[in-house]
């Protein structure tokens, strides 16, 4: 049974006097759960398969699992999902 690692993620703006450029952000994640890759929709199921992570924003919260959903909040703007190895 395949399970997805399930992150939180930050996009933080640097101090712009130590980068040289100014588009340049930092994503702060952490880990908070895993969930069978089963339980998500087909769509992010196969994206997921295909590349081995998806980062999915908060924005699209409505179309999620509840289960991950309910990381979302404001402070956050995306969800990395991560497949795991179990061998």
């Amino acid at each position: 049974m395949l399970k997805a690692s399930i992150r939180l993620c930050e996009i933080k703006s640097p101090d712009t006097s130590t980068y040289r450029h100014f588009l340049t952000h930092i994503s702060i994640c952490r880990h908070v759960g895993q969930i069978n890759i089963e339980m998500l929709p087909q769509r992010i199921k196969e994206a997921l398969l295909k590349n081995h992570e998806v980062a999915i924003p908060c924005t699209d919260k409505n179309t999620l699992p509840k289960e991950i959903a309910m990381y979302c909040s404001e402070e956050y703007l995306y969800i990395r999902l991560t497949i795991e190895n179990y061998f």
